[in-house]
């Protein structure tokens, strides 16, 4: 796999190499990669969403990136809005929000998967 991070899923990985000095032995040394970015995920309601990312502190060299998901019971079209309104004036020096969705645990079914065979 690679050394870096390349999505969110890697997030808590401990990316190590493998080195092989075949003049001094045929066994690999693992040395840990140091991480110079964060990702961070961060879920809730929208209350704990605003609370979360306010209390950012964690700082690396690099700008940390942040998936934001907002878990809710039923689907509400203003809370859709509010989660692009918090996502989109967030400002906070050293993160930045690359990716945000919803989800909501009592969607509604469409026909399709109402009427779907069992």
């Amino acid at each position: 796999g690679s050394p870096l991070p390349l999505s969110f899923s890697e997030r808590k990985d401990e990316k190590r190499i493998l080195l092989l000095d075949t003049e001094n032995s045929w066994e690999p040394l693992s040395i840990p990669v140091p991480s110079f970015r964060s990702l961070l995920k961060i879920s809730g309601d929208l209350q704990e969403l605003s609370f979360k990312l306010e209390q950012l502190q964690e700082k690396k060299q690099l700008e940390s990136l942040i998936e934001v998901e907002l878990r809710e019971q039923q689907y509400d079209a203003a809370k859709l809005s509010a989660l692009d309104e918090l996502v989109s004036t967030f400002k906070k020096e050293g993160y930045k929000i690359v990716k945000h969705r919803a989800n909501f645990e009592n969607q509604l079914k469409g026909a399709s998967q109402v009427f779907a065979p069992s």
